[in-house]
């Protein structure tokens, strides 16, 4: 009798010892999936902040490509007026030099 008893007891240990390994791992396990749902929430932050960055970089891009554009239609279009206007004087001084 004392035998089955000391069984009895030995299985009882090892299913407290079961138990308790499977409580630790349940905890184990849920503190993970905290700690993988706050890196989640990280990544998600990083991602709208780069997002952010890369629309303001875009914008500022097209910003500066409009100004360097106007500025460039600026100054050739002065160039070309200048030129013209040289020109106009060149043919007007020969028109006035073949008269005489």
């Amino acid at each position: 009798m004392q035998m089955y008893t000391d069984t009895l007891n030995n299985k009882m240990e090892a299913c407290k010892e079961y138990w308790q390994l499977a409580q630790n791992r349940q905890e184990h396990i849920g503190e993970l999936l905290h700690e993988n749902f706050i890196y989640q929430l990280l990544i998600q932050r990083k991602d709208i902040q780069i997002a952010k960055h890369k629309r303001i970089a875009h914008r500022l891009t097209v910003c500066y490509n409009n100004d360097t554009e106007r500025w460039m239609q600026i100054i050739f279009a002065k160039y070309k007026i200048e030129r013209d206007n040289i020109g106009i004087r060149k043919i007007k001084f020969r028109f006035m030099t073949k008269i005489f």
